[in-house]
């Protein structure tokens, strides 16, 4: 699932994002800010503000490691890099992601992002 998600980020695809993931979903910022969506047409990602603020140009999944997990519930370490228009690592982060499972799949309900990381190539 964590795939998808990226997948869906990395597509401006809000709609791949929103059915990757459980409502309410809870997003937490590196200055402890907590963001809560109700539901999928409060999570939103303005990809193009992004791309102003940042020169985003995608991101992707560097590791994942499941730190405990039970027959409904997993939690995990991601550690993903985002680049800029031209190519260049910008940011490395790290971040904890609450997966449950959803019927038959697993989606994420939780994710905690610790925040960006010295880059170092």
């Amino acid at each position: 699932q964590i795939d998808s998600f990226m997948n869906a980020f990395n597509a401006w695809s809000n709609d791949g994002m929103q059915a990757s993931v459980t409502y309410p979903h809870v997003f937490s910022l590196p200055d402890g800010t907590i963001q809560i969506f109700a539901g999928p047409e409060e999570f939103v990602i303005d990809f193009e503000e992004l791309v102003r603020l940042r020169d985003w140009s995608l991101s992707e999944v560097d590791s994942v490691r499941i730190i405990q997990k039970v027959e409904s519930k997993a939690h995990v370490a991601v550690q993903f890099k985002s680049y800029n228009s031209i190519g260049d690592l910008y940011q490395s982060s790290s971040a904890l992601w609450v997966l449950v499972k959803d019927g038959d799949e697993w989606k994420i309900s939780m994710r905690y992002w610790l925040g960006p990381q010295p880059t170092v190539e």
